[in-house]
């Protein structure tokens, strides 16, 4: 009865809405233009499974912003087709939070391209040549992952503010997560990653790598024209049995005769894929950099479509390939390396390398070799490093002046490990609860300051992860007034996702 009561006041108390010329309206109007996934019978007791709730609320609601009231809501996957905030999902366990990233209502990034390094970073999880891009996540505890309850077990065994540390979890919803998540979905059709860990650390899932197939046409750019030299000639036929319905011919008809073509390649290895036909089928010689890895011949000895050989070297940095089509010894007869494509495995390695209770000069002194291997292999290429947070104690006994110019200075010099063969993208915390003398020598927008001199000077990108707090109160975003909670990473993400994206 009291339902009913409710649904008949709803229905027929009307009132005017303060202005001049408004109609008036009912509660059940207002209602009815704020849908919630409550209207389906959602929960949001952390506990339900609303799945179903959710999937009838999409079914009549598309493109709204659409506000959770602050509460959890269990899923087997997030739901797209709205943009949902101020709430939480929960997903196989997983935290989420209702972030503007994740939809199509997203937050204007902060930062400043003083470099190009994110726009670099961009090019090259798109560019299927640049075979494998490597991304250092270097910092302190923020970019670890401290102050989320998922770490709450792991933050707790034993460590040394060395590569030895026990690592972040990949389930839990931290920032440096987050941005993996966002590759692997977008870059790599959201493709499972292979979770793995620093060699060196007992605990964790620092490592995550993602993977796709790239299949290329030889007789198109990015790959460079055929240079035939004697009688060779470079041909296209239809073909359906190869991969992409297109075949790409190379002959030769003497020794004296060969076809070549060159492209740029970042990485280890790709594939070639032709079609053996034999006694017809030519060699073809493998360069890198002008160095031969040897020659190889496409004939298999039987009549074969899309044979796959694939060639792999030492890490190559912007180097040339060259593949060289040459006449066989003893061959007679015009002889074709007939093309289906090359494959290449374009692959993207992030690694969260955030250590504890870091500073730039005990990242310095730690990381780099000192303590086991260090973290800068020559395959990384992209480094985002987060400083500073640590900088701001007013520390006794290092030798070293309690003052922003040191922290800039010790900044330079962890900058020199990193950027003599990486791209390096700067980003500053966020603010903290507690900044003030005797425990800290400067505020965190002292921090924010040298960060982004350093930028400038040194023309890097800076992702400005402290104005995204600017006039906000601490305890809404920090977890115990250092340490960002679920909103405050589900923040920092999204500035980061969107200024790489928007640079």
């Amino acid at each position: 009865m009291t339902g009913m009561v409710r649904k008949l006041v709803a229905s027929a108390v009307a009132y005017t809405p303060a202005g001049a010329n408004n109609v008036a309206r009912t509660e059940q109007d207002k209602g009815r233009e704020r849908p919630t996934p409550g209207d389906k019978g959602a929960k949001g007791d952390g506990v339900t499974n609303d799945t179903a709730a959710f999937t009838a609320f999409e079914a009549e609601n598309v493109g709204r912003v659409v506000d959770l009231a602050g509460l959890t809501y269990v899923v087997n996957a997030v739901p797209t087709k709205n943009a949902y905030q101020n709430g939480v999902f929960l997903v196989s366990g997983a935290r989420q939070q209702a972030a503007s990233f994740r939809s199509f209502n997203t937050s204007k990034a902060k930062f400043k391209a003083f470099g190009g390094q994110m726009r670099a970073l961009h090019e090259s999880l798109l560019n299927p040549l640049e075979q494998q891009t490597t991304i250092i996540q270097a910092g302190d505890s923020k970019t670890w992952g401290a102050g989320l309850t998922e770490n709450a077990s792991i933050i707790s065994l034993s460590r040394n503010g060395t590569p030895a540390d026990p690592r972040d979890m990949y389930t839990s919803p931290s920032w440096a997560n987050e941005f993996k998540r966002y590759v692997g979905e977008r870059y790599f059709d959201n493709a499972a990653p292979v979770l793995s860990n620093w060699s060196t650390s007992p605990s964790g899932q620092s490592t995550a790598t993602f993977t796709r197939t790239e299949t290329l046409y030889t007789n198109l750019p990015p790959f460079s024209a055929v240079t035939l030299v004697g009688s060779a000639s470079s041909t296209e036929q239809a073909d359906s049995g190869t991969l992409l319905g297109e075949r790409h011919n190379i002959a030769v008809a003497d020794i004296n005769s060969t076809g070549s073509w060159t492209f740029p390649f970042t990485g280890t290895s790709f594939t070639m894929v032709y079609n053996s036909v034999p006694g017809q089928s030519a060699n073809y010689e493998v360069f890198v950099n002008g160095t031969s890895q040897g020659v190889f011949s496409s004939d298999t000895g039987s009549l074969q479509a899309n044979v796959t050989r694939t060639h792999t070297f030492a890490y190559v940095r912007n180097a040339t390939i060259m593949i060289k089509v040459e006449y066989p010894s003893g061959a007679s007869g015009v002889c074709t390396l007939r093309m289906s494509a090359i494959q290449i495995q374009k692959t993207c390695t992030i690694v969260n390398q955030g250590i504890i209770g870091a500073t730039s000069l005990t990242y310095l002194q730690r990381m780099f070799g000192a303590y086991g291997p260090s973290i800068m292999t020559p395959d990384v290429n992209y480094v985002m490093l987060q400083m500073g947070t640590n900088d701001r104690i007013a520390a006794s006994g290092n030798n070293q002046p309690n003052c922003t110019n040191n922290f800039k200075r010790n900044l330079l010099n962890l900058l020199a490990m990193f950027t003599p063969t990486a791209s390096v993208i700067l980003m500053n915390p966020s603010p903290a609860a507690l900044e003030s003398p005797p425990t800290y020598a400067f505020d965190s927008q002292y921090v924010r300051n040298v960060v982004h001199r350093v930028a400038l000077e040194q023309s890097l990108d800076v992702i400005d992860n402290h104005t995204i707090f600017r006039g906000m109160d601490t305890t809404a975003y920090l977890n115990d007034g250092l340490h960002e909670n679920l909103l405050g990473h589900a923040m920092i993400a999204g500035n980061v996702i969107n200024a790489v994206e928007s640079a």
